[in-house]
């Protein structure tokens, strides 16, 4: 995608329903009602890019395909099956491992 990526908020988990980009929104809520009325979950999240309204940098990307000292990536999706399989990978940070791991457990593709 040659987009650039969206406002945070949308690529965040967060309470409040909807995100800070009007026409992501907008296009996520248009398939996905729950994310603009009751919460922006990590469906929402990684609806965003399934649904080709932005992106936010997932796999091949800068988050989940590159070490960090935070824990977790910038695909809520991938994350959540790297996690599944290796906890340390949202509980401390994002090594070489968990990049890894990405591919290995079937989670995402790494370029």
């Amino acid at each position: 995608m040659c987009e650039p990526p969206v406002e945070a908020a949308c690529c965040e988990e967060h309470d409040s329903p909807s995100c800070d980009d009007a026409a992501v929104s907008a296009c996520v809520c248009a398939e996905d009602p729950f994310c603009c009325s009751v919460e922006w979950d990590g469906l929402c999240v990684s609806e965003v890019e399934t649904l080709g309204c932005g992106t936010c940098g997932g796999p091949g990307g800068t988050g989940c395909c590159e070490e960090h000292d935070s824990p977790s990536c910038d695909d809520a999706a991938v994350s959540e099956c790297v996690c599944a399989e290796d906890p340390f990978c949202c509980e401390f940070g994002w090594d070489g491992q968990c990049v890894a791991e990405v591919e290995t457990f079937g989670c995402g593709m790494c370029e």
